[in-house]
């Protein structure tokens, strides 16, 4: 489970009565000086998803002065939390997260049926209950929808490679395209060194990010900053554009059958990887190819 953290705000009484309850009950937690660095847009998005809420009024102190002086109680949606980001006192404090779970420790203790400091997981604490409908209610588990989500693509990477070799398993029945050639054998080497890589980078993702892990913030990721726009659009053109041309029209000059699952392997394994087996095949494409040609007679 991913270290707790408490959203902190030193000079808050609540603040420091959570923190001293939490060390009563052994909980080690991260304390997070959010005034100190703004959670970003992003951020707070992630926040409301462990809270369980859909207005961002519900972890908002619209009691400040800053709140009536931008006029936000005539604002909506990402304009609160663009508020939030730039001016974060606007942030309700505590807030302490588990996991996929977090809640607005307001009062910092309450009896142990609707604590919001009762987190499942931690020790000598009960389930969490959640901010939605004044904490009436308990929190969905969220942390298994990325991990599940990372299995169905695995298995979709699977299929689709198998459904590869299937449909061309001429390439590799008898002796026409011979054995494994030293080009061919490096390309899945390759192809499985990338496979193998990427994937432990996801499950790291995975574990690190928790509830804000899903495909919409891993490709918003991706764009940054500068450096990594440059690289994403780069990696983006080439596996959604040029890899299927390329794979499509060049597979099929070849002789190369269901060229396009190249394509839809890519989308569940790696770019990499479906290029490799797609050089592979190729190279035994071309000596099967070859292998059909009659040889010229003097």
């Amino acid at each position: 489970m991913p270290q707790p953290q408490l959203y902190n705000n030193p000079a808050c009484s609540k603040c420091r009565t959570a923190g001293a309850l939490l060390e009563e009950r052994g909980v080690q937690a991260d304390t997070i000086a959010y005034l100190n660095e703004p959670p970003t847009v992003a951020d707070l998005k992630g926040l409301m998803e462990l809270l369980d809420i859909d207005d961002p009024r519900l972890m908002m102190r619209t009691g400040e002065a800053v709140y009536a002086d931008l006029a936000l109680a005539d604002q909506e949606g990402d304009a609160l939390l663009r508020a939030i980001s730039r001016h974060p006192i606007l942030l309700e404090r505590p807030i302490f997260v588990v996991g996929d779970r977090a809640v607005i420790a307001r009062p910092p203790a309450r009896e142990a049926s609707g604590s919001p400091l009762t987190i499942h997981g931690v020790p000598g604490t009960a389930p969490v209950w959640c901010a939605r409908n004044n904490g009436t209610h308990r929190c969905p588990k969220r942390g298994t929808t990325m991990t599940t989500s990372l299995v169905f693509y695995g298995i979709l990477g699977i299929a689709s490679t198998v459904a590869a070799f299937v449909v061309n398993r001429r390439l590799f029945s008898g002796t026409q395209a011979g054995p494994v050639s030293l080009p061919e054998g490096t390309y899945y080497a390759v192809g499985v060194c990338s496979l193998l890589l990427g994937w432990y980078f996801n499950v790291r993702y995975v574990h690190q990010y928790g509830h804000r892990a899903s495909y919409i913030d891993y490709t918003k990721m991706l764009f940054s900053n500068w450096a990594a726009d440059s690289a994403a659009q780069d990696y983006t053109i080439v596996n959604l554009v040029l890899l299927p041309l390329w794979t499509i029209i060049e597979g099929r000059r070849r002789g190369l059958r269901w060229a396009w699952i190249f394509f839809v392997m890519s989308l569940f394994t790696s770019l990499a990887f479906s290029m490799a087996f797609f050089l592979a095949f190729m190279e035994r494409q071309l000596r099967y190819n070859r292998s059909l040609t009659p040889s010229s007679t003097a």
